[in-house]
């Protein structure tokens, strides 16, 4: 079961995210059009997630003093060690830049406009250098969100494809746990014990595209789910009925 008054309001909310992304188009300078679609996504984020939730672009760092490559956006909390900030985005409480301690951090996320061969290897290489952190505790969710694709069609199932063949551990330890392409779907990775035998399973589940970007609504409740622990989703879409596109044994 679903809210109809929570989908129609995320439905109208995507509707205005995806029309600011089309007027960003006509920016001349790439690096401005791109930080317009990142503070447009941590604006529609900062409206749904808890209030704990802190939104931010920069560096994730261990206490080992290793760090990432940069983040789009980070999803920190707030009540957690805070991060070191910098510049004027440290007077945006929307959405800071700097250094976050990675057990601070829930979801390390890449933004593309438009995704190829190209910023799908880009995006596995800046996850990756996530994945290498070291950390006490939390380690965030990795994910991928894309405006768009180069592949023709609707298919979440090719743009899977793609990924596995650029991820060589995507069937025990994804780089990229969480795949969101509008007008292609919503993937994602999920640990699980097979009830049948008790065996460890790696399942990649996901949702296709759906009227108004609604797959990226999906998303968003799935990532609350995530961070809150409940099941915000289930006001959104049938969480039982989610299809499974593989199921690896571990």
């Amino acid at each position: 079961m679903a809210s109809k008054i929570f989908i129609d309001k995320f439905k109208k909310e995507m509707d205005s995210l995806v029309g600011n992304k089309d007027f960003s188009e006509k920016i001349i300078r790439m690096a401005t059009r791109g930080d317009i679609i990142e503070e447009t996504t941590s604006a529609l984020f900062s409206k749904y997630f808890p209030n704990r939730c802190g939104f931010g672009k920069g560096v994730i760092l261990d206490s080992l003093d290793n760090k990432s490559k940069e983040v789009d956006i980070v999803i920190f909390d707030k009540d957690n060690i805070p991060p070191i900030c910098f510049g004027d985005k440290s007077k945006n409480k929307e959405r800071v830049e700097g250094f976050f301690p990675i057990e601070s951090c829930w979801y390390s996320i890449e933004i593309k406009k438009n995704l190829n061969s190209t910023e799908l290897k880009n995006s596995i290489e800046n996850m990756n250098s996530v994945k290498n952190l070291r950390s006490i505790n939390r380690m965030p969710t990795r994910m991928l969100l894309s405006y768009g694709s180069d592949l023709i069609g609707n298919d979440i199932k090719e743009e899977f494809e793609r990924y596995k063949k650029n991820d060589k551990n995507w069937n025990n330890d994804p780089t990229i746990c969480v795949l969101c392409v509008l007008g292609k779907g919503y993937l994602f990775a999920q640990h699980a014990i097979r009830d049948i035998d008790g065996k460890k399973v790696l399942l990649w589940k996901y949702i296709e595209s759906q009227p108004n970007y609604f797959e990226a609504v999906c998303c968003i409740g799935g990532m609350i789910n995530t961070i809150t622990g409940q099941t915000f989703g289930s006001y959104l879409f049938d969480e039982s009925n989610i299809p499974i596109l593989e199921e690896i044994e571990l």
